[in-house]
């Protein structure tokens, strides 16, 4: 399960490191990660459970350490699963690549008669878990990239 909605971002932590073309990394702002777009990441496998509940199995790279004969004797497990509650299942479908994360929030606001800033908390916490996963990714700047 993905972290419940209140564990949220903590306060304060307004920027984000990105890197930038040049290898350096940049900061960017609370308002620019609001105009960028979640995507599924298409590595990422959903699946139904038998309750209903959305599962995702993402790859996992192979630890860098395994080089034969080492990786002859250890086998890691390359992907993780992940089962989704309602409220990420609904953070999840809304991950399209078309949306910005601010019309995720409203749309994700207005399904669950929440406040902006009440349904900004649970989005950002539950992008925040599957971008660290690996299921999404955010792509901050739309015209460098075709969908």
């Amino acid at each position: 399960m993905l972290p419940s909605p209140a564990a949220g971002l903590k306060h304060g932590a307004t920027k984000m490191n990105k890197p930038s073309i040049d290898g350096t990394m940049t900061r960017v702002g609370w308002q620019s990660m609001l105009q960028a777009r979640p995507m599924q990441n298409r590595a990422a496998k959903q699946e139904t459970g038998v309750n209903g509940a959305v599962r995702l199995t993402v790859k996992k790279r192979k630890p860098k350490f395994l080089i034969p004969p080492l990786s002859w004797l250890i086998r890691p497990r390359l992907s993780k699963r992940y089962e989704l509650d309602k409220l990420g299942e609904c953070v999840w479908k809304l991950c399209d690549g078309k949306r910005r994360v601010e019309d995720v929030i409203d749309s994700f606001a207005g399904e669950f008669h929440l406040s902006f800033h009440e349904a900004r908390v649970a989005v950002t916490s539950y992008l925040k878990a599957l971008v660290q996963r690996g299921a999404v990714v955010l792509i901050l700047n739309h015209e460098e990239y075709k969908l």
